[in-house]
């Protein structure tokens, strides 16, 4: 392997290589991580039959992501033309299990933001490797994409390489759980499809980001920042802010505001808790970023019907684009350790029966509760919950309270507005009394 480009190995196993290097494939066994799979291509008549030979996604177009919308449009077209069911205006069906549509959407999707912002990504010319990092990803989501369906979008002289960083690897995240095994999933993604090169790191992106290139393109799909369990994002935005890496973030979104239209703006103002783009945008906000805007994503997947007159969840619905900081604006200060007193609660806390009572996940909330972050985080988290717990008491969710309820309720929420912080305790208890989802 001297002549090839070098992987960040840090837990050893055995499997099979594929470095790529001027051109050329030269694959061999030798020991690799487990965190950074990268296995030979697929034949087209595997790829076929790993897909029951009943899905063809190739030759969906032939314009390149330089050319701007038309990329994207071209091949969605032709997907539609193929499969009417897939991506359907305002349809109610549920696509979250759909093959075409998992095997789409991830990829077509990474298609859309280079096509659609490619003037301001690539200003001096598209490099001869185009890098894509995409962190919080999942086999079951991002892993099952046919990567492949970009290759006819790359320039002549360039290649693609994507980064799959798969912290939390079997995670669903509102699609239907594979029936094949982790084993054959990690095969399937990560390896060369077409032109385009597939890395897998089973890692946390802050863990292994400093360690590779520098890349063009960062992509979160439903990262769910500013929520106190997704603290674990904090250490990765002030680390993409201060390399100016421009960064996109996909949103899920309920219905009721309508469908999203690929390419055109969309409001980021708050209507309801289940809508993701609010906190995203407040996040972004609180951190100073520099942001380009937000649209609709022309490849949303439906998922079930959420009722209360919220329609449908909607997976990948709509995405904001940031780069930097804004002209004027510090990055935030360095996060600040968790108290003692604090770290003490929540050793003795009795998490059993918060589990109970409330159906989280009482490690990962204890967890996010354990997490240090930037003073950042800690305004877009008051941010968006005092929109929220404001809205309940408008509807009146909070009228058969006793007294002494409304008292801790209606600190807690003075704390928010002022940007003082609400400790642990208090966060707990407003997840039991008021049905927040934290």
């Amino acid at each position: 392997l001297n002549d090839c480009a070098s992987i960040y190995v840090p837990q050893i196993m055995n499997c099979r290589y594929a470095a790529v290097v001027a051109g050329c494939i030269n694959i061999v066994t030798v020991q690799v991580a487990q965190a950074a799979v990268f296995l030979e291509a697929l034949s087209p008549e595997e790829r076929a039959a790993s897909l029951g030979n009943t899905i063809d996604l190739h030759n969906l177009g032939d314009s390149y992501f330089t050319r701007g919308d038309s990329a994207w449009q071209q091949r969605k077209a032709e997907l539609s033309k193929r499969f009417p069911a897939a991506y359907v205006g305002n349809s109610t069906r549920q696509t979250e299990s759909d093959p075409v549509v998992l095997a789409a959407t991830a990829p077509l999707t990474v298609l859309y933001i280079l096509s659609h912002y490619s003037g301001r990504l690539f200003p001096n010319g598209v490099p001869e490797v185009i890098r894509v990092h995409v962190p919080g990803a999942a086999y079951p989501f991002e892993g099952r994409g046919d990567w492949s369906l970009l290759s006819g979008a790359v320039p002549l002289g360039s290649k693609l390489e994507v980064s799959l960083m798969l912290g939390t690897p079997e995670q669903s995240d509102l699609v239907k759980r594979p029936k094949r095994r982790m084993k054959t999933l990690r095969e399937e993604a990560c390896r060369t499809q077409g032109a385009v090169s597939v890395l897998c790191f089973e890692n946390y992106y802050q863990d292994v980001a400093r360690k590779l290139p520098t890349p063009h393109l960062v992509v979160m799909f439903n990262p769910g920042f500013p929520q106190i369990v997704r603290r674990s994002w904090d250490e990765t935005l002030l680390m993409l802010l201060e390399q100016r890496v421009p960064c996109a973030v996909s949103t899920q979104l309920t219905s009721h505001k309508g469908m999203p239209v690929g390419g055109q703006p969309w409001s980021t103002r708050f209507t309801a808790e289940e809508d993701e783009e609010f906190p995203v945008h407040a996040t972004l906000k609180a951190y100073g970023a520099d942001i380009w805007g937000a649209t609709g994503s022309p490849f949303p997947i439906v998922t079930y019907d959420f009722g209360q007159g919220l329609g449908h969840m909607l997976k990948n619905a709509a995405i904001e684009i940031f780069q930097g900081m804004q002209a004027g604006k510090q990055l935030a200060k360095a996060v600040s350790p968790i108290s003692p007193a604090e770290l003490t609660f929540l050793k003795s806390f009795h998490w059993d029966e918060f589990e109970e009572e409330t159906d989280l996940d009482k490690e990962e909330v204890r967890e996010g509760m354990e997490t240090p972050v930037s003073d950042a985080w800690v305004v877009a988290t008051d941010d968006a919950y005092i929109k929220v717990l404001e809205q309940k008491q408008r509807r009146g969710e909070f009228k058969d309270v006793s007294d002494a309820v409304w008292e801790k309720i209606s600190h807690a929420m003075e704390l928010m507005r002022q940007h003082k912080p609400v400790p642990a305790k208090a966060w707990l208890y407003l997840v039991r009394h008021t049905h927040i989802n934290i």
